[in-house]
C-alpha cells in the first residue's frame, strides 16, 4: 500500500491510467517554463509512504521513471529519482528539456511515473578474489552488436 499525503490543495494523487500499469502518474504541482537546453526540478505537491513490504529478505523503493510521450514527442526527459522506504518529504521531479524550444508546464499535467520495485536486502563483502565466469571480465561491447 502507498500511503500519499497531499501538502497543497492543488496537489493530484498519483494514478494509473490502466490497472495494469507498471507505474503511477505524477502531477505537477505548479506552473514552470522549462527553457531549451535546461532542466528544473518540479513540485508534485505529495509526500509518500509504503506499507506492507518489508520483509527480511526485501524492501521497495519508489522509481521515478520518464513518461514515454514526454520523451518522444516534446523531448522531455525524466532524470532518474529514488524514492526511499523512509523518505517523507515532498516528490519532487527533475525534469531536462532536450529541444530547442521553451517547454510549458501547467498545474495538473503528467510529468513522471513512480514505479514501485522490489529490492533484495543485501550486504557489502570486502572479498580478496571472485569465482570465474564464462564472461570474465569482458565488458562494454563485448556480447556483440
Amino acid at each position: 500500500m502507498i500511503n500519499v499525503k497531499r501538502l497543497t490543495e492543488t496537489a493530484k494523487l498519483p494514478e494509473r491510467a490502466h490497472d495494469d500499469d507498471a507505474g503511477f502518474d505524477l502531477f505537477s504541482d505548479e506552473d514552470v517554463v522549462i527553457p531549451a537546453m535546461e532542466r528544473k526540478v518540479i513540485k508534485t505537491g505529495i509526500s509518500v509512504s509504503i506499507n506492507n513490504i518489508e520483509s527480511d529478505n526485501y524492501s521497495c523503493y519508489l522509481r521515478i521513471a520518464p513518461r514515454s510521450g514526454l520523451s518522444v514527442k516534446k523531448g522531455i526527459d525524466v532524470f532518474a529519482g529514488v524514492v526511499d522506504l523512509g523518505y517523507r518529504g515532498e516528490i519532487m521531479i527533475c525534469l531536462f528539456n532536450s529541444s530547442k524550444e521553451d517547454f510549458e508546464i501547467k498545474k495538473g499535467d503528467k510529468i513522471a511515473q513512480m514505479i514501485p520495485t522490489l529490492i533484495l536486502k543485501t550486504k557489502i563483502q570486502e572479498v580478496n578474489s571472485l569465482e570465474d565466469t564464462s564472461r570474465g571480465e569482458k565488458g562494454f561491447g563485448s556480447s556483440g552488436n
